[in-house]
């Protein structure tokens, strides 16, 4: 598979692609495919019955589910920037 960053909109697959190798975000096509039907995956768009993700829903997902800066595992000492 030949992966295009500079795609306006990515299918399943280009989504993992993105997510795995420039985010490393370890998520699958699969997972993104459940997401689509269940709920709480990135904001798509639908062409017919294709779903397509464009890059910067995929960035607000993934900035969406990650916690704060901690500088320990029991959250306390919070990392201020």
């Amino acid at each position: 598979m030949t992966f295009n960053e500079n795609k306006e909109y990515y299918n399943t697959y280009d989504a993992e692609y993105y997510l795995q190798n420039i985010k490393g975000i370890q998520t699958t096509a699969k997972t993104l495919r459940t997401l689509v039907t269940r709920g709480g995956g990135p904001v798509f768009f639908k062409w017919g019955r294709s779903v397509r993700y464009t890059k910067q829903t995929l960035d607000d997902w993934v900035k969406s589910r990650m916690s704060e800066p901690k500088t320990n595992s029991l959250g306390k000492g919070v990392y201020n920037a």
